[in-house]
């Protein structure tokens, strides 16, 4: 698999989305975690370089946590269930 670059828009790597039939570029760098307190975020860089913070929803249906740039225009998307928004914070011995 090749990675993209620290706020580098979306190319050409191999993803798992493959799998699925998902053959679009994707963006491997979109990770951060501040070392002082432990918070993980994500952020997303656009074809035209601009960048999109992403928010973590948990979905209460399917247990799942998604992330998304448009908390509304997802909540929107969705007809059931009911998501919330969380924070990820890695902390000694895991996740919190």
């Amino acid at each position: 698999m090749d990675y993209t670059g620290v706020n580098a828009p979306p190319s050409e790597v191999g993803h798992s989305m493959y799998d699925s039939g998902h053959y679009g570029p994707g963006e491997s760098t979109i990770w951060r975690l501040d070392t002082c307190s432990g918070y993980i975020s994500a952020q997303w860089t656009n074809f035209d370089a601009t960048q999109v913070a992403i928010s973590f929803l948990y979905d209460t249906t399917s247990g799942d946590v998604i992330l998304t740039g448009d908390v509304a225009a997802y909540q929107a998307a969705r007809a059931t269930g009911t998501t919330y928004a969380v924070t990820i914070r890695f902390a000694a011995g895991g996740f919190q």
